[in-house]
C-alpha cells in the first residue's frame, strides 16, 4: 500500500455566490491497492472540515484519483487535470 503521489494542491478561489469565503481543493492520486492510504486521506479531510480553529469560513472539497499499481505514467497531466476540474466547475456553477 504505497502512496504513489499525493498532490496537495491548494487553490483558494473567490466565488461570490458560494457560502464560504473561499474554497480549498485538495487532490490526491493513489495506487489502486492503497485503500488504507485513501481512508486516511479522507479522515484527514474530515478532521480539517470539522476544525473551526483552522477553517472559519473556508469550504474544503477533495478528489481522489486511483491509478494502476506500478504505472507512474498514468499520473501525468490528464489525471492531474481531473483533480483541477472540479474546483473550476464549483466556482463557475456558483
Amino acid at each position: 500500500m504505497e502512496l504513489l503521489l499525493i498532490s496537495i494542491s491548494l487553490w483558494i478561489l473567490q466565488c461570490n455566490l458560494v457560502q464560504a469565503d473561499s474554497i480549498i481543493h485538495i487532490g490526491a492520486i493513489f495506487e489502486e491497492n492503497a485503500l488504507r492510504d485513501e481512508e486516511i486521506f479522507q479522515l484527514a479531510i474530515s478532521d480539517l472540515s470539522l476544525n473551526d480553529d483552522i477553517l472559519q469560513s473556508e469550504k474544503i472539497t477533495h478528489s481522489i484519483k486511483l491509478i494502476e499499481a506500478n504505472n507512474p505514467f498514468q499520473a501525468e497531466l490528464p489525471e492531474i487535470q481531473s483533480i483541477v476540474d472540479p474546483v473550476h466547475k464549483n466556482c463557475m456553477r456558483a
